[in-house]
């Protein structure tokens, strides 16, 4: 699967999330792609995150505890993911190379239609 559309996909729905999950998440998301910028390796992140607890000042942010919060964006992420899978089960790639070469006269090239 092209990452592109992957990154796209996943835009698109949680873009289409009401407020009340989208905020949260997309915190959480930030928060955390800030926290990787800062380290180099994946222990490193880890070790981070348990020391310096940035989800907590999220979750008071939201009124939350701290469980809560990371339970609330764990089951948004969950949803996202499955949405996600949907869409990419459904998606279909056609080949329409002897169409154009046909009506266009085109060079050897291969075109694809992408349809969601």
């Amino acid at each position: 699967m092209n990452d592109f559309l992957l990154r796209m996909y996943t835009d698109q729905i949680v873009a289409a999330l009401p407020d009340e999950k989208r905020l949260p998440y997309m915190a959480a998301i930030e928060l955390e792609n800030r926290v990787a910028e800062m380290n180099a390796t994946s222990d490193e992140f880890i070790n981070d995150l348990e020391a310096n607890m940035p989800h907590q000042q999220l979750a008071s942010q939201f009124q939350m505890t701290l469980p809560a919060f990371l339970q609330f964006v764990n089951d948004i992420e969950h949803d996202v993911s499955q949405l996600l899978e949907t869409r990419i089960n459904q998606m279909r790639w056609m080949d329409y190379t002897d169409v154009v070469h046909r009506n266009t006269g085109a060079s050897p090239c291969l075109y694809f239609l992408f349809v969601p």
